[in-house]
């Protein structure tokens, strides 16, 4: 490919438009990048640059095609850079003596990368190279834009400025002149470019544009060494360069963090929620660091006058991902910038203190921090929100600035107007029992759990008994850890309700009592601390206890996620944060709903109020053969170990069941590359749920990414052979495979609550209350069936729990279900579906371009009841969404 870009010069580079990375992985190109090499045709032939080694055969091969290779008479090398040099060697193979014209340290860069001798000729600033007809290259050193080596090369006669790495973007297109693509693409990569590539040599950007300004030179054109050229109005790009280099800043904050249990994230929301509410002019951008591009991050702090840094305690520092990022922010010197360090710690801290430490060295104006225990409160949260307040503030400039007590002072948490600790507050004070009034003012070591009592004092270290905290020496240390007093929180005593349940009733009334360990469990207990602090709740859970997205099962493989990196709070800090007690790996055998107590392990437990949230089994239809034994399921995180075991072992699966779960995992399991079929009994895919249009157009997709579908087919057998399982259908065809997923459904369980005498059908029966048969006891989650429906999602889960939440804690309240979305979440064809979509009798419209569809479904009575929307087509679901009558 080669285009003229004036009469005399021919663009002769490589658009790469599958480039994805650049400088190894330190910068992103999501719209892909071009090397830039120029033809100038007088009397005299001037190559200016060459394309990336990969392409360096390529771009000879073509330049042939433009040219008599021995025509070109000089090589201009505006940098040694390979990505802007590396077809050197290869063309000078070609055409060996032709001079190379470039500057000193373009010799050491080239001869460094190259090893070679070449006919070079070294240039500085104001030397000219005379081309013919009038026309001159003019050569303009631009050391440190970006390397010690770079230079521009101007073209008198013409106008046109060969600019190097100055003005350009990583940016693929077939326009390839400004005027002629996305206004709003080609300024978004351009900053980008500048925020990433040029921030740290803005003085030199500065002063290099005033010295070329210097020289009157006229300027028609910039030809730039990626991405497009600029030929209409070029000093619009100059002018914004001289911009960003003053220092440049928008009415902007942004957040970055990285989390490992959600603690850190809360606390960003809360703080961005905080600056929302004292400045709503103040555009706030948040990003995860472990899910966001690092370079678009760096784009964004460019544009802000403050930052906002967050990372929980990982061995005394901080994550890798927030390391990393400030380790860029130092590299990029950033000027005139406010920052502030947040984040969560469990049992010692230590992140914050570093995060503020490494944002000073980079240059930011640091103004005070923010730490919270364990998962925040929501006292901590309320501190949170207040410190956002106050940022916004301080960062608008009503506020002086505080000054930072030196480092062997600081608090462990400071807030920009008075620095202090904040420690995060249950929310409301517990019911005070003997055992809590004997430890009153206590002090709990984070890092061992070491307790000091006032009462008993500490002898060893001469802290006599009845000595308050804060008498206590500085120099007291922890005799389990020997860490000092900085590492001690007020210790909030609750009890242990198992042991005070079952060792002293009369001091603790009977708790409310959860069968379950699940996402049900556990929004029912977030809901219920919200109502109510001081009832005491019993978890009783048959597996480990650890809270997680089960959502997540389904698309872990892709994403390389562990069983351990899905969880997102452990046991102990569930109890911990909600002052509960629990139970794991502990099987309830019996309800005796006329006494009020459950049976396990031996044990009699009295329940004020019983909550089964008990969950579904996955269903696996009926297999013959002798590996019907080795069918897996996916349900949870014992499950979700098994399958990653099972992954491991080869390529090939087999998944069973085409629907909603089935052609997700199907889907993730086919873009890892693995060899995925996919079955069902069923004609299509999610026959219950999508009509046969948007079916059909899955399965095309599914079939574009590799998997082979067997739909309306049986599974006759399934054997183990040599070489795996050998599947065969009902239409006798067989294949083998090494792995087989059974995700053909879901069946509640009732079997616990159909010995104890309640009402079951397809689940546990329920009113709007989400109370059984029985006054005392309720059910919730995928095990209830409410009016008749079985609702195994997570919004009528999350709105079930605060309902019941609000009834438990005595006002009783029914559960109210809108209509509510149906995402399918398979990246190669996004869907969203809502009300009803599979009946008789529907009439549907249907509106599609090749960026998807939108279809509506009216009953007889012409009324919307259902709707279907695709690929970029999803944003319109929640309008139509909004149309559709209540569920409940």
């Amino acid at each position: 490919m080669s285009f003229a870009v004036k009469s005399n010069i021919t663009w002769v580079g490589k658009q790469d438009w599958e480039l994805r990375e650049f400088h190894g992985s330190e910068y992103s190109t999501h719209k892909g990048s071009s090397y830039n090499s120029y033809l100038v045709r007088e009397e005299k032939v001037a190559l200016i640059d060459t394309v990336w080694t990969p392409y360096a055969q390529e771009f000879v091969d073509n330049l042939e095609r433009e040219i008599d290779l021995d025509k070109i008479d000089y090589i201009i090398a505006n940098h040694a850079e390979i990505d802007h040099s590396g077809a050197l060697p290869a063309l000078l193979a070609r055409i060996p003596g032709t001079p190379v014209y470039c500057t000193e340290n373009g010799v050491k860069s080239l001869k460094g990368h190259f090893h070679k001798d070449w006919n070079f000729q070294v240039v500085k600033t104001g030397d000219t190279l005379d081309l013919g007809n009038g026309k001159q290259l003019v050569f303009v050193e631009a050391p440190m834009l970006h390397w010690p080596d770079s230079m521009m090369t101007y073209l008198a006669g013409d106008a046109v400025l060969f600019s190097n790495d100055a003005f350009g973007q990583h940016y693929a297109s077939e326009q390839m002149f400004n005027d002629l693509v996305d206004q709003e693409e080609l300024r978004a990569e351009c900053l980008k470019y500048y925020a990433n590539i040029l921030t740290p040599f803005s003085s030199r950007v500065t002063a290099k544009i005033h010295e070329v300004l210097s020289f009157n030179l006229p300027l028609e054109m910039i030809c730039t060494a990626h991405g497009i050229i600029w030929r209409d109005n070029p000093a619009q790009i100059v002018e914004q360069y001289l911009a960003w280099a003053d220092d440049y800043q928008e009415n902007q904050i942004t957040l970055v963090y990285d989390s490992m249990w959600n603690g850190t994230r809360n606390m960003a929301e809360a703080i961005t929620k905080g600056i929302r509410q004292e400045d709503p002019s103040v555009e706030v951008k948040m990003f995860n660091l472990a899910n966001t591009d690092k370079n678009d991050v760096l784009t964004q702090v460019f544009k802000s006058k403050g930052i906002l840094v967050g990372s929980p305690t990982v061995n005394n520092g901080m994550l890798p991902q927030v390391a990393a990022l400030l380790e860029e922010l130092r590299g990029l010197r950033f000027r005139g910038k406010h920052a502030a360090p947040f984040g969560a710690h469990g049992w010692a801290g230590g992140a914050v203190d570093r995060i503020g430490q490494r944002l000073e060295e980079a240059g930011f104006a640091v103004t005070g921090g923010i730490e919270a225990l364990w998962k925040p409160t929501e006292g901590a949260l309320e501190e949170c929100l207040a410190f956002g307040r106050d940022i916004a503030r301080q960062w608008r400039g009503e506020w002086e600035a505080v000054e930072t007590p030196a480092r062997d002072q600081a608090p462990s948490i400071k807030r920009p107007a008075a620095p202090k600790r904040m420690d995060p507050k249950p929310a409301a004070a517990p019911a005070k029992t003997p055992i809590a009034a004997a430890v009153e003012g206590s002090m709990r070591c984070r890092t061992c759990g070491w307790i000091y009592d006032p009462a008993k004092g500490e002898a060893g270290q001469g802290v006599h008994a009845g000595t308050p905290w804060s008498e206590v020496p500085e120099t007291f240390l922890c005799p389990e850890c020997l860490l000092g007093k900085s590492e001690f929180d007020p210790l909030n005593v609750h009890g242990n309700i198992a042991s005070q349940v079952s060792a002293d009733r009369d001091l603790q009334p009977a708790p409310v009592v959860i069968v379950g360990g699940g996402s049900a469990a556990y929004q029912l207990v977030r809901a219920f601390r919200a109502q109510d602090a001081d009832t005491p709740v019993l978890v009783i859970t048959a597996d480990a206890g650890a809270d997680y997205p089960k959502p997540q099962l389904v698309h872990g493989f892709s994403r390389k996620l562990g069983p351990s990196d899905l969880v997102q709070r452990t046991p102990e800090q569930i109890s911990l944060e909600f002052n509960i007690t629990i139970r794991a790996h502990t099987q309830v055998d019996a309800i005796d709903p006329d006494n009020k107590t459950i049976r396990f392990d031996d044990e009699i437990q009295p329940y004020r109020d019983l909550v089964l949230a008990l969950g579904a089994d996955p269903w696996i239809p009926p297999l013959q053969g002798s590996a019907a034994g080795r069918v897996i399921t996916l349900n949870n995180l014992a499950d979700y170990e098994t399958y990653l075991q099972q992954l491991s072992q080869g390529e090939r699966v087999l998944v069973i069941g085409a629907g909603l779960t089935g052609t997700e995992v199907a889907l993730d399991l086919a873009e890892s590359g693995l060899q995925v079929r996919l079955t069902d009994v069923a004609p299509r895919t999610l026959a219950k749920l999508l009509p046969d249009f948007v079916s059909s157009e899955l399965e095309t997709r599914l079939a574009q990414k590799g998997c082979r579908l067997h739909l309306g087919e049986s599974i006759a057998r399934i054997d183990s052979s040599a070489g795996g399982i050998v599947v065969q259908l009902s239409n006798g065809e067989s294949f083998e495979v090494d792995t087989v997923v059974a995700t053909a459904g879901l069946r509640p369980r009732i079997e616990l609550a159909r010995d104890a005498g309640l009402d079951v059908n397809r689940g546990v029966k329920v009113n709007l209350q989400l109370q059984t048969s029985n006054a005392h006891i309720y059910a919730l989650g995928d095990c209830a069936e409410i009016e008749g429906m079985v609702l195994p999602f997570m919004r009528p889960l999350s709105l079930s729990a605060q309902a019941l939440a609000k009834t438990l804690a005595g006002e009783s309240t029914a559960l109210r279900l809108p209509a509510m979305p149906t995402m399918v979440k398979t990246p190669a064809l996004p869907i969203q579906v809502g009300g009803v979509t599979v009946a008789d009798g529907l009439q549907w419209a249907v509106d599609s371009d090749e960026t998807g569809l939108t279809g509506t479904a009216l009953d007889d009575d012409g009324r919307l009841v259902g709707y279907v929307v695709t690929g970029q087509h999803v944003g319109k679901g929640m309008a139509l969404l909004q149309q559709l009558p209540a569920l409940l």
